[in-house]
């Protein structure tokens, strides 16, 4: 992407014999690299160069064959797949090769990789480099460390002050090498004007935890100077390990190709949802990433009452009415909603839903929250416990309106108050998906165990 403005480096360090990092950068193929190489006698840097180059392979292989029809979307996300099979080949070379020159454990390497492709970017991350976003003045980690104190931490078995101080602090549960199969992870991310992402490994990133330090070096300062000068300072507080940075940076809104979407708005849409509530950018990024955009044209109905449903959709711009039985029981305006208790369980719709005029939804299935469930346990937690939020609020709303007299027929089943009692002051919810059946299946304990 010849927009993009990028930069990258790496060092030695102060204390290492040999730099076992590993770059690649180039904004005319939209691809950055960092690979942390692993293994030690030089192991590490051939394990991150065998890396560098099966995900470069592979991106000029798509790139070569990338049909011109498709839209930014559709592309970016063949590009996506194409940087994970380049992760997923680099790994089974190496491990291939650390098994033939028999080192004991393997050799491996870390490995952040971005694509950029229009507006929109695809990250494929293992291991304890970084990637890092710089949005509207607030840092935010894209990628999650795969390391043991990370997940200590994750899982609230160990604070953040001890595990910076832990002699486990470098040690990973997952790299590219050592196994012969790894997981990828992966993101999508909508990017707007003036965006800033940094990937760096840990030899850098340990010298920066204040994040508002790193927001007002890489708000403000030149792109072509930023990576060195990031270097230089991580020398200068004891460079203990090799450093390395590639920083990618979007150009202002004028020189940005046009488009019709607002990803700001979007995330904001899904945000003040009751569903995805109290989450944090990358984890709303992270749902965005799930969600396709559709579009109906006027009169065409998004869904049908009676009809077994299996996605929710969130109006981004037109409007739609809301029938039942003929009558008009509402309109929906950009930032409403319809079908959310379609992604618990496979059940018919209670209305339908027409465009008035054109209209432009995002669209979530229930096979793609669930995959997210089952992947991703820390975002699974906020999802199920806000489905719980929702289903109360629901249950007590019927209850006031039968105890006010309005008529409306009992639910089946108690309330969720009924079930953990008014006097309760805590309990536990334990979730678990029933794939055969598609739904969620919740049991609550009054007096969970005390941990």
């Amino acid at each position: 992407m010849a927009f993009l403005l990028a930069q990258g480096a790496t060092d030695i360090g102060q204390r290492r014999e040999h730099n076992e990092d590993r770059i690649f950068c180039d904004p005319n193929m939209g691809l950055f690299v960092v690979c942390d190489g692993m293994g030690g006698h030089a192991a590490g840097e051939v394990a991150a160069e065998m890396v560098v180059e099966s995900i470069v392979h592979h991106l000029e292989e798509c790139l070569s064959e990338l049909p011109d029809h498709l839209d930014e979307e559709d592309a970016a996300n063949q590009l996506g797949n194409a940087l994970e099979q380049g992760i997923m080949a680099g790994n089974a070379a190496v491990h291939a090769r650390g098994q033939a020159e028999g080192h004991q454990g393997g050799i491996g390497t870390t490995c952040t990789a971005l694509v950029v492709h229009g507006r929109r970017a695809c990250l494929g991350h293992v291991g304890d480099s970084r990637c890092y976003l710089v949005r509207d003045e607030k840092l935010y980690q894209l990628s999650q460390d795969h390391s043991w104190v990370a997940e200590m931490v994750r899982t609230g078995r160990m604070t953040v002050e001890e595990a910076e101080r832990s002699p486990q602090r470098n040690l990973l549960v997952r790299s590219v090498g050592p196994q012969p199969v790894v997981k990828v992870d992966r993101l999508s991310i909508d990017l707007v004007a003036h965006d800033t992402l940094l990937l760096c490994s840990d030899g850098l990133h340990s010298y920066f935890s204040s994040p508002s330090e790193l927001v007002e070096l890489l708000e403000r300062g030149d792109v072509s100077r930023l990576p060195e000068e990031l270097i230089g300072l991580g020398n200068s507080r004891g460079g203990h390990d090799n450093l390395s940075a590639v920083l990618v940076r979007m150009p202002s809104a004028d020189d940005l190709p046009p488009s019709d979407r607002d990803p700001r708005v979007e995330l904001a849409f899904l945000g003040s949802l009751d569903l995805f509530s109290e989450m944090g950018l990358p984890e709303l990024v992270r749902v965005r990433s799930i969600c396709s955009h559709v579009t109906f044209e006027a009169d065409e109905p998004i869904c049908r009452e009676g009809a077994v449903g299996d996605s929710m959709y969130v109006l981004l711009s037109g409007s739609a009415n809301v029938l039942s039985n003929g009558q008009v029981l509402t309109d929906l305006s950009p930032g409403d909603h319809v079908g959310e208790m379609s992604l618990v369980d496979a059940r018919p719709r209670s209305a339908t839903v027409i465009s008035h005029g054109e209209s432009r939804w995002l669209r979530i299935a229930r096979g793609e929250i669930f995959r997210v469930v089952r992947q991703e346990p820390e975002l699974a937690v906020k999802l199920l416990w806000n489905f719980v939020r929702v289903l109360s609020s629901r249950l007590r709303d019927t209850n006031a309106a039968l105890q006010t007299g309005r008529g409306l027929r009992p639910l089946a089943g108690e309330s969720l108050s009924s079930v953990v009692g008014e006097a309760s002051d805590s309990f536990e919810v334990e979730f678990s998906i029933d794939e055969q059946h598609a739904g969620f299946e919740v049991e609550i304990d009054e007096d969970p165990e005390d941990y």
